[in-house]
Formats: C-alpha cells, sequence, structure tokens
C-alpha cells in the first residue's frame, strides 16, 4: 500500500502527478472483488513513449497499424461475445487477455485471458453500460490483476469505481481511446485506507 499512498498523497490532481513524472494522463480505480477492495492507480501515455513496466493496450474500434495491433498486450472493443474474445487471441497470440463489451448494455464486459480457461463476464452493480474510457482502465486492470497472480474470476461480479477523472458519456465514439501504454499499480485496500485524496464513493459513481 505504501506506494499508492505516497503518490496519491502528493499535491495535484492524479494528472498533474503523472505529467510532474513524465506518465502522462492517470486515472484512478477502485474495485470491489470477491477477493475485497482493490485501489489501481493508472498512467498512460501514447503510443512511442512507453511506460516502464506498463503494457501496451489497444482499442480494436480504433484505425490501428496491424504492427501495433501484434503487438499488444491488450486488446479490448467489439460486442461482448465470448466467442469474440477467443477469436482475438487466436489472431494475436502476443495478446494476454481480450475484453468485449456486452451488446446488451446491462454495463458489463467479458473478458478472456490466455490459458485462463472459460470467459469471466466482468459484471458491475447496475447502471448503465460502460463507456469506451471506462473499458479501457478496466482492461488495463484486468492485465494487473492478471499480472499479479490473481484469479480473473474473482472479478465475475466486482463493483467497478471510478473517483477520478470520473464516467465519460457511455456513447463514446469507438475507437477514440486508440492505442496507449499504460502501468498499473494495484494495491488491496479497507474501507478504512481510502487515502483522503478520493471522494466518497457515491451510488453515482458505481455503475
Amino acid at each position: 500500500m505504501e506506494r499508492v499512498e505516497t503518490a496519491l498523497r502528493a499535491p495535484g490532481s492524479p494528472s498533474q502527478l503523472a505529467r510532474g513524472t513524465g506518465q502522462g494522463s492517470a486515472a484512478v480505480v477502485v474495485v470491489r472483488s470477491a477477493l475485497g477492495p482493490y485501489l489501481a492507480l493508472i498512467t498512460e501515455r501514447p503510443v512511442g513513449n512507453p511506460l516502464a513496466d506498463g503494457h501496451l493496450r489497444v482499442d480494436l474500434g480504433g484505425a490501428t497499424e496491424a504492427t501495433t495491433l501484434t503487438c499488444a498486450d491488450v486488446l479490448y472493443g467489439g460486442v461482448g461475445d465470448p466467442r469474440h474474445a477467443a477469436r482475438v487471441l487466436r489472431r494475436y497470440p502476443g495478446c494476454l487477455l481480450a475484453t468485449a463489451r456486452d451488446a446488451d448494455g446491462e454495463g458489463r464486459c467479458v473478458a478472456l485471458a490466455r490459458g485462463g480457461g472459460a470467459p469471466v463476464a466482468v459484471t458491475a452493480a447496475g447502471g448503465p453500460p460502460i463507456s469506451g474510457r471506462e473499458h479501457a482502465l478496466i482492461a488495463s486492470v484486468l492485465h494487473a490483476w492478471l499480472e499479479a497472480g490473481l484469479p480473473l474470476t474473482a472479478l465475475a461480479s466486482a463493483e467497478w469505481t471510478f473517483p477520478w477523472p470520473g464516467r465519460e458519456p457511455a456513447d463514446e465514439a469507438p475507437g477514440a481511446q486508440g492505442a496507449r501504454w499504460a502501468g498499473v499499480v494495484l494495491s488491496p485496500l479497507s474501507r478504512l485506507s481510502l487515502p483522503p485524496l478520493l471522494p466518497p464513493l457515491a451510488a453515482k459513481a458505481i455503475w
């Protein structure tokens, strides 16, 4: 928890913290999983400015070069059909994780990890469908989750909260996120250990 607290208690918003350290933009996500609550600090930069210990996340809905897709660690976008995620993994063997938004608008996405068995539908506690931006952040957190050796099934009914920078429109144009280098600091937390920078987790923040 020390790394997260040190970063979040510095003056300024997460985006200012990221710019000050050459990390680009940043976001905060809180995940309430079957293993307990976790906090993720995500820093992002455009392709061509890779992060140390980061991953390449690519939006399948964007106009992306074939080379970028081939090199991606995480591919997301499209319709939330488990067969679609499986096809993506077969087509791009360098990809660890593929996710797709559910077509029925139930506020979830289907995630499939390489060698991870059956697809897992990562859901939320009701509300509107996830936006493209939220899907991108979820995809990066899922990658960090797997890299930490945590089971994807623990996120099957998780609640996802986006305290900062907040929710963006759910009808965001496909491909708006493009390809990004992302780094995630993932840490477990208790109800009493939320850093003071984060606002109360109001019901409106949970989709």
